[in-house]
């Protein structure tokens, strides 16, 4: 059963939201254009074990052009145990819950 002699208050709620303005090329340092697709590249190793946690990288890349630098950029360094994760993303900007 629901009580009907409850007290009510009006309260202002405010929601703060952060935006994307831009995507940055992490090789070139163009912008990235809204409504197009982009590299998304994590790169590592696990030369070091456990420590090898600090070796992992992330990359946002507006070419093939660029993807192609950074992953050979990765593979010159030599390491023995290599990892590399790669795909394409679409870009649009996104809102994000504030505090």
């Amino acid at each position: 059963m629901i009580k009907k002699d409850y007290k009510t208050e009006e309260r202002v709620v405010v929601d703060n939201h952060c935006v994307d303005v831009h995507l940055i090329c992490d090789c070139c340092g163009k912008e990235i254009e809204q409504h197009s697709y982009y590299w998304n590249l994590c790169t590592g190793h696990y030369d070091w074990g456990n420590d090898s946690v600090d070796s992992i990288k992330h990359y946002d890349l507006c070419s093939n052009e660029c993807f192609k630098k950074e992953v050979d950029s990765f593979l010159r360094e030599g390491h023995t145990t290599p990892y590399v994760n790669a795909e394409t993303e679409f870009y649009f900007k996104r809102a994000h819950m504030g505090e």
